[in-house]
């Protein structure tokens, strides 16, 4: 599903930003990217959004490799950038998992998501940029 966040009309950056996948209640949002080299590294960047912001996200790769444990959502929607670790890529197909602890109650809105990036290559700055 798509959403968008209207209450942040005053936001500066990218319209993109604006708008954003999600879920609903406890439903994970995956998202499969196939063809990769599985002899490459790669990273992940990601831009969380949404009106949700107290609600802990945690990515994994492939149903097992954490990319990152539980943690909230900046407000200002920075990129996040992680390593992905070889081992989720090493058949060439790449699953992300993006998880809300279960049982939160609130809005009903699940997982939020504005931008997802998969980029090849080694980097100083796979870590959280996010600290």
């Amino acid at each position: 599903m798509t959403g968008f966040s209207g209450f942040r009309a005053n936001l500066q950056g990218r319209i993109s930003w604006w708008r954003m996948a999600e879920t609903f209640a406890d439903t994970p949002l995956e998202m499969r990217y196939e063809d990769l080299d599985p002899k490459a590294q790669y990273r992940v960047r990601v831009i969380y959004g949404g009106d949700a912001s107290r609600v802990p996200i945690r990515l994994e790769a492939d149903g097992g490799h954490e990319i990152h444990a539980f943690q909230e959502k900046n407000l200002e929607f920075e990129p996040v950038e992680f390593a992905v670790p070889r081992e989720a890529t090493a058949d060439g197909v790449l699953t992300l998992r993006f998880t809300k602890p279960t049982g939160l109650g609130g809005n009903g809105r699940g997982v939020q998501v504005c931008e997802v990036w998969l980029l090849r290559g080694d980097s100083a700055t796979s870590q959280a940029m996010r600290r």
